[in-house]
């Protein structure tokens, strides 16, 4: 792995304080009828971080924002960033208990709430004496003009935490993922690097959809401050939102998960004026071929598709958009390693594998996130001979390109044959009677371990489970083709959307001491 591309910027109040000089008047940030220039959004993150300090706040101490996206939400974390303050971003789907947790786990002095969450922010408040609570509704605007001026801001270590994400895992309590100011930028500089014809143009409008919980929404709001670019900011992530942003602001550059592909398609095919979009990227799970196909066909503009995850800062893999077009033979795959990654795939022994030979993902990137927290203590991200495993498994071809098959935990062994989950629902989401499908593993008493769909059936669709076995056997090798299909109207999910195997699992391992066999 050669030497890290340089980020453009120290620090993220360094990247703000040179836009605002360069483009003091040009639009930072639009939420609803608010705006703010990049000289606005610079005097208020100041503004924001004396009045931390002037709390007793201190450098490092930790405080959270339990709210949609605004641009507020965004203010309050270059406020943070200026006053070497670390900003947990909270998941606001999480359940209560969740949200507990998570808040004394992280020690917090403060926390920032949207109205909707005041209950939730106050139960906190009960919980531990002494936390302040500032409404983005209500208090804000005070609380950003209570401090003196003269209050001095820190020197800031760039590679000093500056955010604070809880993963939501299927197991186990969540950890806290430290992300430094050297982490952000140096990855945001990968990947635009990466990108090729996809990368950011400095008349790009920025569309800011995903949720500032999670690294993905982050690094789209750096990213545009990097840029000195104008960013619409959407409190959520809804299709008519997002089409009624796009037509207004002529939006150019927009991340759009793979879920909501489909009712985008149907917006430009009942007439939505969405032709300024020039760049979509898309990420977090995968896309049916079809849609994707689709997809190009309407708009003929670039795509670009990463691959990723919270302890890697964000993005580690790119697909370009000269990969994107009907034929592609890397049209499914997750893409190559980005600049200064290096990626390799391991077998069970810790053996490098072949080419074409699916094993764990591994890799080394600059931009590793700084530490841990779980149970109140701050660990190194666990490495493995300097390593980091990532639990996902995949293979590359010849030419680099990595193509995901499953989660490692959610591996099927049947007969002593590997089959990966992700490969058996790529295949079933092209039958047409199916919305959607998980496929795990139950208990055999011949093979170990036989492969089970759950399946969504397509609305006004009636299938049934011996023509959906067939469909698979006509597609794969018999051993991974499902031996039964149970019907269901709704599939588990996590609180962040993703599907939870652990709950659909447990139902057919019920009395069971392990989870495979």
């Amino acid at each position: 792995m050669s030497e890290a591309i340089p980020p453009p910027y120290a620090t993220l109040g360094d990247a703000l304080t040179d836009q605002a000089r360069r483009n003091p008047d040009g639009d930072a940030l639009i939420f609803s009828e608010r705006r703010a220039t990049y000289a606005e959004l610079d005097q208020r993150a100041d503004a924001i971080a004396r009045a931390l300090i002037a709390q007793g706040i201190g450098p490092q101490e930790r405080i959270a924002a339990l709210a949609r996206n605004s641009d507020r939400y965004a203010e309050l974390m270059f406020g943070a960033a200026r006053a070497d303050i670390v900003l947990l971003t909270f998941n606001w789907r999480l359940a209560r208990p969740e949200i507990e947790y998570i808040a004394a786990d992280a020690h917090l002095r403060a926390i920032f709430y949207d109205p909707d969450f005041a209950e939730e922010a106050r139960n906190l408040q009960r919980l531990h004496p002494g936390l302040l609570l500032i409404s983005f509704d209500e208090g804000f605007e005070h609380f950003r003009t209570s401090a003196p001026s003269d209050i001095q801001l820190p020197a800031i270590d760039a590679h000093n935490p500056t955010l604070l994400l809880y993963t939501s895992g299927t197991t186990g309590r969540p950890k806290g993922v430290l992300i430094g100011h050297y982490t952000i930028l140096v990855n945001l500089a990968q990947l635009h690097a990466g990108q090729g014809p996809g990368q950011t143009q400095t008349d790009d409008i920025v569309l800011l959809s995903p949720p500032l919980f999670h690294v993905g929404g982050l690094c789209i709001l750096v990213g545009a401050i990097i840029f000195g670019l104008p960013t619409i900011i959407l409190a959520e992530a809804k299709v008519p939102d997002m089409v009624a942003a796009i037509e207004q602001h002529c939006i150019t550059r927009a991340v759009i998960i793979p879920s909501l592909m489909p009712q985008i398609v149907a917006a430009a095919l009942s007439g939505a004026r969405l032709q300024s979009l020039r760049t979509i990227l898309y990420g977090m799970s995968p896309i049916p071929e079809p849609v994707l196909l689709e997809m190009i066909k309407i708009w003929g503009c670039n795509f670009a598709q990463s691959y990723g995850m919270t302890e890697a800062c964000g993005s580690v893999t790119i697909l370009a958009p000269g990969d994107h077009y009907a034929g592609s033979p890397h049209l499914t795959a997750a893409g190559r390693a980005l600049p200064d990654v290096a990626m390799e795939i391991r077998r069970p022994d810790g053996s490098a594998a072949d080419i074409g030979e699916a094993g764990e993902v591994v890799l080394k990137t600059p931009a590793l996130a700084v530490g841990l927290i779980q149970d109140g203590k701050v660990t190194p991200i666990p490495l493995s001979d300097g390593w980091y495993e990532t639990g996902d498994v995949g293979f590359l071809d010849d030419q680099g390109y990595l193509f995901l098959r499953d989660r490692k935990k959610d591996m099927i062994i049947s007969g002593g044959e590997n089959i990966y989950s992700v490969e058996v629902e790529s295949v079933l989401t092209d039958h047409p009677d199916v919305e959607r499908v998980a496929v795990i593993g139950i208990p055999s008493d011949i093979w170990g371990e036989e492969v089970k769909a759950v399946v969504i059936a397509r609305p006004g669709t009636s299938p049934d489970a011996a023509a959906i076995i067939a469909f698979a056997r006509e597609r794969m090798a018999a051993y991974k083709a499902p031996k039964s299909v149970d019907f269901v109207s709704e599939l588990p999910v996590t609180s962040v959307g993703k599907l939870a195997k652990n709950v659909l699992r447990e139902r057919y391992w019920a009395g069971k001491d392990r989870r495979i066999n």
